[in-house]
């Protein structure tokens, strides 16, 4: 039996896993646009963060008609404890699942727009500029839940806003607003 320490190697070998697993039940035969990606913004602020811009980039698969799996990672710098000088850099990353909501009622390829559902879990890594402060150096992990619209202009690009709650240092409601490529 093997035995891995590192909590990062724990949730990489499981999301490789899971990926795995919901990929061989694939019905690629049926489905069009099997890929999507998606690159969003968004702003947070708490009480120990502000000016924290976070930039993600998303790539997602296609199950069936109503699922869609996929990783992403994301980038942000802010300031710390509102000190000028004192800069915290974040690195997230993990997996999401969107579900679907309008080819339950609508039988149509390929639809303009979007309703969906969006579930996020990952783990974000953290670090500064300043060794004195350690608490800030930690990682943790994040989660979110959002109501996803978004319209596609052609085949293949769209826009998409995705309000809803995540924690990333507190729970916080946050809209992502961004970009879609589907192909």
């Amino acid at each position: 039996m093997i035995y891995i320490k590192s909590p990062m190697k724990k949730f990489t070998l499981l999301t490789m896993a899971i990926l795995l697993t919901l990929v061989s039940y694939s019905q690629t035969t049926e489905l069009s646009q099997l890929w999507k990606v998606k690159a969003s913004f968004y702003k947070a602020e708490s009480k120990s963060i502000q000016n924290l811009s976070i930039f993600e980039l998303e790539g997602n698969y296609k199950i069936k008609r109503t699922l869609e799996i996929g990783l992403f990672t994301g980038y942000g710098k802010s300031n710390w404890l509102g000190y000028s000088n004192i800069y915290q850099n974040i690195v997230n990353v993990g997996i999401n699942t969107n579900f679907q909501l309008l080819p339950i009622f609508i039988k149509a390829n390929n639809l303009k727009p979007e309703i969906y559902v969006l579930f996020k879990i990952g783990y974000a890594f953290t670090n500064t500029n300043a060794s004195t402060y350690s608490d800030i150096n930690k990682s943790q992990m994040i989660w979110g839940s959002f109501l996803g619209f978004a319209y596609h202009f052609g085949k293949h690009i769209g826009l998409f806003v995705e309000p809803g709650i995540q924690k990333l240092n507190e729970i916080e409601f946050k809209t992502h607003v961004g970009l879609s490529y589907k192909f």
